[in-house]
């Protein structure tokens, strides 16, 4: 699968589980350069899926926590 069509089955994914874990922030703000980085060299769904989730997951615990603060 080129890298082209690797973004694409991202960004899909990420669409369906908008309300998950994070993945409203790549949809909402991350580059397709960014997400390319971010998976490194995975090429297929599943792999890129399993090194986007440790990120987002990060991002959406952190977002929880400071939400939880929030006065």
């Amino acid at each position: 699968m080129d890298r082209t069509e690797l973004l694409a089955e991202i960004r899909t994914y990420a669409g369906k589980n908008y309300n998950k874990g994070g993945w409203d922030v790549l949809v909402e703000c991350w580059s397709d350069a960014e997400i390319l980085e971010e998976i490194g060299k995975a090429n297929t769904l599943r792999g890129a899926i399993w090194k986007l989730n440790k990120t987002l997951n990060f991002i959406a615990d952190y977002r929880a926590e400071m939400m939880a603060t929030a006065f």
